[in-house]
């Protein structure tokens, strides 16, 4: 039975009590055919729900229920990523609070305490992924390091090991002198920071003078192997093949040719420092003759271990890297050796956790040999067996793969996935292994011992596709037969690189699959004043006080229709309000037609208007369901969402409610019904708790178990549309709409009550009570008056008429507003001529700027037409 809605629409009390019932059952895997899979790109277990996550999460369940609604065995695996140098960080954090320090515990007893803290507060962001209402199994949700996941690291790093893919050796990586750990490009932030630039003399050794080198670190100097200059640079192309002297060291060193240098910067002349700098050692691995020199320990503390003896140097020995530069800075000075300091802004890499600046650092890493791993991805990316929305970041995914560095994996931190790689002290066998090792596995010796370092977490996370579905475990073949490639990958553009194309390589080098069909690259949202939010700098917007303000509804929605496309948006608090407005409106036509069933009028137009009527309603509900149909397909949310809106506030709310007043509830009662249902059933993939409340109310059954596709094959047989008797009621409403703007404006502008038209509609084959309507419509009456105009419409000529005392009046108005409407359309057209505002703006908004620009010309010429005629 149908029960009727509250006066109020409360999402709180709606959202509480429904989160309860989505998640009082699992949503379990039914390994059914059709099926429809996605992987969640797993949350840090130290986060908590950011703007991204709410409008990734919305995206990501919206296909879900898009898909169940279709009877899909829609399947959302989520999980948690154990994110290795944030999750020891923040325990070292709390440690410290408590008096602790890392080093005043052991290795085994600060893993204990990680381990303490995950199982404490790691799922906190999986329990405010509820907020949300995903159609998710949360509670059986995966995690980067749990039992079976961690079954999946090790053997895929044996095997890489094993096929040769995997080494160690020395290079150049981004180094935290704080957390002791090398980085990822990800976990660097890069900061434009007020320095200086040093321009700093090198004297020539076989000639007279000296070359300048301008530097924003002269402490890495003590560590300069070579000085370079562009081979097209003719001011120095005789120096290439001398030597200088570095300075303070004195060692001598070559001038080099590189392409490598930018003439541009400073003097053009550039020192190479090829274990502190990375454009340095990319130099340095095409002219290794020059050598390398490491003068950091791992704390960025000058070390003299690799410098040729200088007793002049000793005094620097073990001074960190800043200290060492005023220093040396002042030796330079003191020596005549500084021509010049200026004032500089450089782009400096910080660590993401700890916010320490970043030092370039050659050490012994871990490496993965990527460049014949990406081959074959390379290929499928290119032949399109995988597509990207935008088809933009095709290109930026084949540029990744054709210029791939090997990858670094190894991490000196605690917490993660042990790297797999065993070592003997007796006879120097080095192996991987998928099982712990106290034994050579060559000579038999127990002196064996494990590698320190963990992998990156990255690592894990490129397994996560298959990983995730318990591979290589019995379960995965199971899971691979239904799931498996997943359907559509969705995420933020930042880890495009480290993430998704590495999910694909590692997909393909163990399946010999690509790990999904589809990637989607959502818009980042950033805050208000453009820059990218930030809890720590105070420019985060937290989505769960939106929720509790304006509810989950209103918020998936709002963050829905402020993102098209794949640019940067900032956050509109306007987005979110005008998606409450729009469940408020909906609420109240619901209950509004509830109660029209209680009451019985006259129905002076009868049952043929009645049919029309319902004719254009349903004409328009199906253009609108195969438009979000197709929509949905190629995921343009903002389109779906948006063509919903206008249909519920402009067709239903706006026009069909309005004929209704005149209609008894029985005549409309069917079609009522049947559009409410439809309307529920596309709304809910973007709104489930609102459409999951009233739909049951309403028809007694759970919404999640319906069947879009059955349902409108159903009505579609039933409901045969008429589309030339639908187009004349169109016809009806735009003529109302032209009709209403100069009627408002008489009745504003005059002394007249009522404003009297005479109507000359050209078609006779309907009904003749539509006059009576368009009466009551535009709010005239059938009259006459001395002046009149004509406003054509699409139905046929209307005859407005003015008292002759507000003629004038009125012929002045329309002449200031026709002026208004050109000014208007003047700032549109400029705005268009922009150059640097249409490479810049989003399409959606470019689109409505020229739809505006049009429907104001039009306006103009009415108006004008009008003015004339007056």
């Amino acid at each position: 039975m149908e029960k009727l809605l509250e006066k109020v629409y409360d999402c709180k009390e709606i959202e509480n009590s429904l989160i309860q019932k989505f998640y009082s059952e699992d949503v379990l895997p039914k390994f059914s055919s059709p099926a429809f899979s996605i992987v969640i790109p797993p949350p840090n277990v130290t986060g908590s729900l950011h703007m991204g996550h709410a409008l990734n999460s919305t995206i990501q369940d919206f296909l879900i229920r898009f898909k169940l609604l279709r009877g899909y065995d829609s399947v959302w695996f989520i999980g948690t990523d154990h994110a290795g140098i944030a999750t020891q960080t923040v325990v070292e954090k709390n440690l410290l609070k408590q008096g602790i320090k890392r080093n005043d515990i052991s290795k085994q007893e600060f893993l204990q305490k990680i381990w303490d803290w995950k199982n404490e507060y790691g799922n906190i962001i999986l329990e405010q992924f509820k907020r949300l209402g995903l159609y998710a199994n949360i509670s059986s949700s995966r995690f980067t390091m749990d039992k079976y996941y961690s079954v999946a690291v090790r053997k895929a790093f044996v095997e890489l090991y094993n096929k040769g893919y995997v080494y160690k050796g020395k290079r150049v990586v981004n180094w935290c002198p704080r957390c002791l750990t090398s980085l990822s490009d990800l976990e660097v932030v890069h900061k434009t920071t007020k320095t200086k630039l040093y321009f700093v003399k090198y004297r020539l050794l076989d000639d007279d003078g000296y070359l300048v080198i301008a530097t924003t670190r002269p402490e890495t100097i003590l560590a300069d192997t070579a000085v370079a200059v562009n081979p097209n640079d003719e001011r120095y192309s005789k120096y290439i093949g001398k030597r200088v002297l570095v300075p303070l060291v004195n060692r001598a060193v070559p001038v080099i040719a590189s392409e490598d240098v930018d003439i541009e910067f400073g003097t053009g002349v550039l020192k190479i420092t090829p274990a502190h700098d990375f454009n340095d050692y990319k130099i340095y691995q095409k002219n290794k003759n020059i050598g390398i020199v490491n003068i950091f320990n791992t704390k960025a503390e000058l070390t003299l271990n690799e410098i040729e003896f200088n007793e002049n140097l000793l005094k620097y020995n073990g001074l960190e890297r800043f200290k060492l530069r005023e220093e040396i800075v002042n030796d330079l000075e003191k020596f005549d050796l500084l021509e010049k300091v200026e004032d500089y802004l450089s782009n400096i890499g910080y660590c993401y956790r700890c916010d320490t600046i970043i030092e370039p650092y050659y050490s012994d890493q871990w490496f993965i040999s990527m460049k014949d791993l990406v081959k074959k991805p390379l290929e499928l990316v290119e032949q399109d067996k995988i597509k990207f929305y935008p088809q933009s970041f095709k290109k930026v995914v084949i540029d990744w793969y054709n210029n791939i560095e090997d990858w670094c994996v190894s991490r000196q931190i605690v917490w993660g996935h042990r790297i797999p790689v065993f070592n003997c002290r007796a006879c120097r066998n080095i192996w991987a292994s998928e099982e712990d090792e106290n034994r050579c596995s060559k000579c038999g010796s127990e002196d064996v011992f494990q590698e320190e370092d963990v992998l990156d977490t990255w690592f894990s996370s490129a397994l996560w596709p298959f990983a995730v579905m318990y591979w290589p475990c019995s379960d995965f073949e199971k899971y691979r037969k239904c799931y498996y490639p997943t359907d559509v990958l969705t995420t933020a553009r930042e880890i495009v690189f480290l993430w998704v194309s590495r999910m694909i390589v590692m997909s393909v080098f163990f399946l010999d699959e690509i790990p999904f069909k589809d990637v989607i690259i959502h818009a980042v949202i950033l805050a208000p004043s453009g820059k990218r939010m930030s809890k720590s700098l105070g420019t985060g917007i937290d989505p769960l006080e939106l929720i509790d303000k304006y509810g989950a509804d209103a918020v998936r929605m709002g963050l829905i229709i402020q993102t098209a496309e794949s640019q940067d948006v900032k956050f509109s608090i306007e987005k979110i309000e005008m998606a409450r407005n729009f469940i408020n409106k909906l609420w109240n036509a619901v209950r509004y037609l509830q109660l029209k069933k209680e009451k019985k009028i006259q129905n002076e137009f009868g049952d043929e208007l009645v049919s029309l009527i319902n004719n254009w309603l349903f004409t328009n509900l199906f253009e609108l369901t195969d438009n979000l149909e197709i929509f949905a397909k190629e995921y343009r949310f903002f389109d779906y969402s948006m063509s919903l809106y206008h249909f519920v506030w402009n067709v239903l709310c706006d026009w069909y409610i309005e004929f209704s007043k005149f209609f008894n509830y029985s005549q409309i009662e069917e079609t009522v019904n049947i559009v409410l249902r439809v309307v529920l059933l596309y709304l809910h993939p973007i709104v489930p708790f609102i459409t999951s409340y009233i739909y049951e109310r309403m028809f007694g059954e759970q919404i999640v178990k319906q069947d879009v596709i059955k349902f409108m094959n159903y009505i579609k047989n039933k409901f045969v549309i008429d589309e030339t008797k639908s187009q004349y009621v169109q016809d009806f409403v735009d003529s109302v709409k032209e009709i209403r703007p100069f009627v408002n404006e008489i009745l504003q502008l005059t002394s007249q009550n009522t404003v009297k038209i005479k109507i000359d509609f050209k078609n006779d084959k309907f009904p003749k009570s539509f006059e009576e309507l368009f009466y009551s419509f535009t709010k005239t009456v059938h009259g006459y008056e001395p002046q009149s105009f004509i406003v054509k419409t699409k139905l046929g000529d209307v005859i407005i008429y003015i008292d002759e005392k507000s003629f004038n009046k009125y012929k002045d108005f329309l002449s200031k507003k026709v002026e208004e409407l050109k000014n208007k359309k003047q700032k549109i057209e400029k705005l268009l001529s922009n150059r640097d505002f249409i490479d810049k703006a989003d399409k959606n908004v470019i689109a409505n700027y020229i739809e505006n620009s049009q429907k104001l010309k039009e306006m103009i010429e009415i108006n004008e037409r009008i003015l004339k005629e007056l």
